[in-house]
């Protein structure tokens, strides 16, 4: 008998290859958006602040499986060739992904609890409240591309007022 149902492990499994998905759709969106839109300055804003920052996130959850002295399985990643024909299109799309994770989490932590895995539960539901952070600033970010009415120099110009996205890594030791 192990510290952690494998079912719970599965779900972990599941957050982070959706981590490491949610990197490689924002990687290929900033490509798009930086060459075929110039949305130059928000790329440089968001790529380091968001795009970068989910492999960090997909970290967090392998280190709730390590602790318990489990092995993470990393799960195949698609290939992204997403092409958008304006960047509307991503705006409301990162928006949909952040909140399918949000549910993930959400499940992830019913199926903890179902499993009595209640540090993982716990765990969870700390990371729950960090990935609200994203969620807002995913709103925040489709907010203000609405806002511009297709004025997307001026989206641009202002990108550092809303790209503000600030998350700190867990720190190995148990806090």
């Amino acid at each position: 008998m192990g510290y952690i149902s494998e079912k719970t492990k599965q779900k972990i499994y599941e957050l982070v290859t959706a981590q490491f998905q949610l990197n490689r759709y924002f990687d290929r969106a900033m490509s798009v958006l930086d060459t075929k839109f110039a949305l130059n300055n928000f790329v440089s804003l968001a790529h380091p602040k968001l795009a970068h920052i989910y492999p960090l996130v997909a970290d967090e959850y392998a280190d709730i499986l390590i602790r318990w002295n489990y092995p993470v399985v990393y799960d195949t990643t698609f290939r992204d060739a997403t092409d958008y024909s304006n960047p509307m299109e991503f705006f409301d799309g990162q928006l949909e992904r952040h909140l399918l994770i949000y549910e993930l989490i959400r499940e992830s932590i019913k199926v903890a609890s179902g499993n009595d895995d209640y540090n993982v539960e716990a765990d969870l539901k700390h990371l729950l409240r960090k990935w609200n952070r994203f969620v807002g600033q995913s709103y925040l970010l489709r907010d203000k591309a609405v806002s511009v009415n297709g004025n997307w120099a001026m989206f641009d110009g202002f990108a550092e007022k809303y790209v503000n996205l600030v998350f700190e890594p867990r720190k190995q030791q148990l806090e």
